[in-house]
């Protein structure tokens, strides 16, 4: 399968759903565009992650050959902020990337 486009809306707080983010990213090395919504938390925040989270399970293809990434209703977590960092740091062809951020954008963090 080459899925080239690909949006997840995401909890940023909970950290179990993080954690299958990366696995899933591995199955679609020719993604070129990524759409991530930050999707708003009923639930207790389940913990931070940090730089190394999103290291430990290896080099995401997509991430570091090509990629658009477009960041809707960011919120200001930490959580977030580790993920466009490492997003970042990491595409070695990062073609662009929009953010959008929440109305209730937390300037706290940043």
């Amino acid at each position: 399968m080459n899925v080239q486009i690909l949006a997840l809306e995401l909890k940023f707080e909970v950290r179990n759903e993080l954690k299958t983010v990366s696995g899933f990213l591995k199955c679609f090395p020719n993604l070129e565009t990524l759409y991530i919504k930050s999707a708003k938390v009923d639930e207790q925040p389940t913990g931070k992650v940090s730089l190394k989270f999103w290291l430990e399970d290896g080099p995401i293809a997509c991430i570091r050959e090509h990629m658009k990434v477009v960041f809707h209703e960011l919120q200001g977590s930490a959580n977030e902020i580790v993920l466009l960092k490492f997003i970042a740091e990491r595409a070695q062809v990062l073609e662009e990337m929009v953010i959008v951020v929440s109305v209730s954008f937390n300037l706290d963090v940043c």
